[in-house]
């Protein structure tokens, strides 16, 4: 198994590290020497504070030797509020054991008649060490929905123990802005047969997307558990998982499903 990436989840937007399952251990850490491309299409069903969440994220990865480039687009509704935004993102290879990559969500929401903007920009260095067992990262977050705005840190590991077991630990906090963040978050992976994942967050949490577009905009004490499955079909693969998380009084429950189909990029003939 491949050394995974610690991250924060695909299709679900957070503030801090919560709902981290999205983005599992099943996506590189950082440009592999190969060139392939990755379609992902993404659907979450979500209830918060006995209101249903309706998600769906399509995402496009380009792999291309030292390089990865990302573009997506990314929509969800809860009760009358609804929002919509692209991303976009890059990655490159800066030494043998050194990873740089950046990523940038701009997008707008309506709530209640009334809009609001979303932006989320993030820089990310990924050290490899303990000959290649071992990945520390650290990153900067900059954020901002409707009136929240704020700059968030996290620092985190992720090690390889066999080829079938990896497991990471990380912290994230936020450094400035109007708002609170503090959490630490967890993730264990066993790559058998089925990649089988689980992982947890914890500590207090400013508003998401989510909240906001309910009204609720408070900072509150975070508590967040997930489990799933990676399942191979050939060049494809599919993820689902459960996702449970408490956010003050105001709890949530997921299932997300993720499809991806991953494409070999083609090879040039002797005389191509």
């Amino acid at each position: 198994m491949r050394l995974r990436r610690l991250g924060t989840i695909v299709g679900v937007v957070a503030l801090a590290a919560g709902s981290l399952a999205a983005e599992p251990a099943t996506e590189p850490a950082a440009p592999e020497s190969d060139s392939s491309q990755l379609l992902a299409f993404t659907m979450r069903l979500e209830t918060v504070a006995g209101s249903d969440l309706v998600g769906s994220e399509l995402d496009w990865v380009h792999r291309k030797r030292e390089r990865v480039v990302t573009l997506g687009i990314s929509s969800s509704r809860i009760d009358d509020s609804r929002w919509l935004y692209a991303k976009a993102g890059a990655a490159r290879r800066v030494s043998e054991k050194t990873f740089l990559s950046a990523a940038v969500d701009l997008g707008e929401g309506e709530r209640a008649g009334s809009s609001f903007g979303y932006r989320k920009l993030r820089a990310r260095v990924t050290r490899l060490a303990v000959a290649k067992r071992a990945e520390l990262h650290a990153e900067l977050q900059s954020y901002e929905i409707g009136r929240f705005h704020g700059t968030l840190a996290s620092v985190g590991a992720a090690y390889r123990f066999k080829p079938t077991l990896g497991v990471g630990l990380g912290y994230s906090e936020l450094i400035a802005g109007n708002s609170a963040s503090r959490i630490v978050f967890g993730r264990i992976d066993l790559e058998r047969s089925l990649g089988w994942f689980a992982g947890f967050a914890h500590g207090t949490q400013g508003p998401d997307l989510a909240r906001i577009a309910l009204g609720l905009e408070s900072d509150a004490d975070y508590f967040e558990i997930y489990a799933g499955v990676s399942i191979p079909i050939r060049d494809q693969r599919l993820l689902v998982f459960l996702d449970f998380s408490e956010h003050g009084e105001v709890q949530r429950r997921a299932i997300v499903a993720s499809w991806r189909l991953r494409r070999p990029a083609a090879k040039r003939g002797a005389g191509g």
